[in-house]
Formats: structure tokens, C-alpha cells, sequence
């Protein structure tokens, strides 16, 4: 189960983040998304140890395909994430881990002003920051680092990057 997990993963990961880095022009982050994804399978039986790695992939390849469509419409967001298919991604990834299936959350702008143009939001997902490594997640926008086990969703904030929610 844990190595067809694995791969079921490893290679929804692969489409979307080889995707979004050949349109950037590098494809150095697919390798180091399968060790990440490899260093959690063998560091915890825990599998949101591996939703919340491709989690943050999806949330950073998304974010680079806004910015990259950005870049075309002078300077304009997308009203929904489907707009940035075919293009921009092959298809808007699902939620790794959401029992539901759903797709990642979206609005522009950003519900805060300190956010940026957009906050993509990772809805249900079954997730925890401590496995992102010794890197801190803040929670919310200008709050302190997420304690182990607090942060539960991920988001991704134009202006920010990265922030945790309980």
C-alpha cells in the first residue's frame, strides 16, 4: 500500500510540477520533489507526511503558473483556476489527501490586502507543516510559526507565499 502510495503520488506530482518548471525553463525541482516525497515515505507511516509535500508543490507550481499568465495579461489574475488550463497547467491538480477530491481553493484578489493579488487555498486537505522540515510556516498572514501538529491547511499568498492554518 505505502509504495503504491508512493508512486500514485510521485507521479501526480511529476505531471503537474514538470509542467510548471518547463514552462519556467527548469526542471531541477522534479528530482528533488521525489527525494522529498522518498525522505517522508521512510520517515513516517504517517501518509500526510507525503499530502503535505506535494501539497506545497501544488501550491508553488500553481502560484508559478499565475505568475506566468500574469505575465501575459498584462499584469491581470484569472477569475478561476481552470483558466490556466491548457496553457499554464495540464489540469488544476486535486487536493492531495481531501477525502473529497476537491480542488484547490482561489480567490483574487486575496481576501487580505497584505496577501497580494490571490490566495490559493488547499480546502480539506489532510496535511501538517511539521513535515515541511525546519523551515517555518507562519500561521495566518503575520502570525508565529505553526506549532507541530496545529497548522492542518496549507495556502499560498501572492505576497507572502507559503502560511499555515489550523
Amino acid at each position: 500500500m505505502r509504495r503504491r502510495l508512493f508512486a500514485v503520488l510521485s507521479i501526480a506530482a511529476l505531471v503537474c510540477v514538470s509542467d510548471g518548471a518547463r514552462a519556467a525553463g527548469s526542471m531541477s525541482s522534479v528530482p528533488l520533489l521525489d527525494v522529498q516525497i522518498a525522505g517522508a515515505m521512510n520517515a513516517s507511516r504517517d501518509p500526510r507526511a507525503i499530502y503535505t509535500i506535494v501539497d506545497l508543490a501544488f501550491l508553488k507550481t500553481i502560484a508559478t503558473a499565475l505568475g506566468e499568465y500574469a505575465v501575459d495579461h498584462q499584469n491581470a489574475y484569472p477569475k478561476t483556476l481552470d483558466a490556466l488550463t491548457p496553457t499554464y497547467l495540464k489540469m488544476v491538480p486535486v487536493v492531495p489527501g481531501s477525502p473529497t477530491g476537491a480542488r484547490y481553493g482561489y480567490s483574487a484578489p486575496g481576501p487580505d490586502p497584505r496577501m497580494g493579488h490571490y490566495l490559493i487555498s488547499d480546502g480539506d486537505a489532510q496535511v501538517d507543516a511539521r513535515y515541511l522540515g525546519p523551515r517555518p510556516i507562519p500561521r495566518g498572514v503575520g502570525g508565529p510559526a505553526c506549532s507541530p501538529g496545529e497548522c492542518v491547511h496549507l495556502s499560498y499568498a501572492q505576497a507572502i507565499g507559503v502560511i499555515g492554518s489550523p
